[in-house]
């Protein structure tokens, strides 16, 4: 079997068995409720993570009444990590976002490993906080941190960064479609909103 190959049978491998999966098709329930509960959805990650995060702000933000923000603008990533450290990057953002008081708070952390140390620090700032819950996207290991930190955790059982990060952006896909109510009418599969 060629690369190419290998990668599409991992991947397929992966999702055939969450169709068939009651504790993952439960947590997408939960998790949709969450963002549906939500006065606010943060987002964040590193690297391909952080551009899942964009994306998934720019579908709440573009199609729902719930606000949505991403904390992986440049500079104010840059200036924290020059002022501060790198490792509060996301930890600072969310002291700032929480002090606003909102009732409750969907806090999406989305790491490959599940060891960001940025990701681990800011997870570990308001986990066991009553008006937020955390959602988290990881991989690699399933005791990771970031997946101990979580109300709900979402893992990837692979330790090659292009599947975790591909599985993660349908879990992601998956996820919005349920807050929007995306209806899959076509027997090709082509999504219709309502």
């Amino acid at each position: 079997m060629n690369n190419y190959n290998e990668y599409i049978v991992r991947i397929t491998d992966i999702l055939g068995r969450w169709v068939w999966d009651k504790t993952y098709n439960n947590k997408i329930v939960e998790a949709t409720q969450i963002i549906k509960d939500s006065n606010l959805v943060v987002a964040f990650g590193n690297g391909a993570s952080c551009t899942l995060a964009n994306h998934l702000v720019s579908d709440i933000s573009k199609n729902s009444n719930t606000m949505a923000l991403s904390l992986s603008l440049p500079s104010t990533l840059t200036a924290i990590a020059n002022d501060d450290k790198f490792e509060n990057v996301f930890k600072t953002q969310l002291e700032w976002i929480t002090s606003l008081k909102f009732k409750q708070i969907c806090v999406i952390a989305i790491s490959s490993s599940g060891e960001s140390a940025n990701i681990v620090e800011c997870l570990r700032s308001i986990h066991n906080r009553p008006e937020i819950k955390i959602i988290a996207l990881s991989g690699f290991k399933s005791t990771n941190t970031v997946a101990t930190l979580a109300d709900i955790s979402f893992f990837v059982n692979s330790n090659n960064y292009g599947i975790v990060e591909a599985c993660h952006g349908i879990i992601l896909h998956n996820i919005i479609n349920q807050v929007l109510g995306v209806k899959y009418e076509n027997p090709v599969g082509e999504a219709i909103y309502k």
